[in-house]
């Protein structure tokens, strides 16, 4: 399936989004939990629930955000890459753009 997952990692809330091949945005949603790796693997895990996602679907995982700093570690085998922005509003932009330089 080639699937691009980008996560923007806060304190307490993760936003997250899928873009298959060809630019393709899929069900963008946003999780709130206690702590940033809670968040993260909680929406995570629903994502791919919800969208019918095998991990094997996943291409690259691309994390960004203050909660990304708390990420020492694949998630499920899935080596994430770090992008870092300075505001973070800008957060989706950058993945946004970095998904577009990806080699399909």
């Amino acid at each position: 399936m080639g699937v691009v997952i980008g996560i923007d990692v806060g304190g307490s809330t993760t936003k997250i989004v899928g873009i298959k091949r060809g630019d393709q945005l899929q069900s963008p949603m946003c999780i709130t939990a206690a702590d940033p790796v809670t968040s993260l693997f909680g929406a995570f895990g629903k994502y791919i629930y919800d969208n019918g996602i095998e991990l094997s679907d996943i291409e690259q995982v691309v994390l960004t955000g203050v909660g990304s700093a708390y990420v020492n570690s694949p998630l499920y085998g899935l080596p994430p890459r770090r992008l870092m922005s300075l505001w973070p509003t800008a957060s989706v932009l950058v993945m946004r753009s970095t998904f577009r330089h990806l080699s399909w």
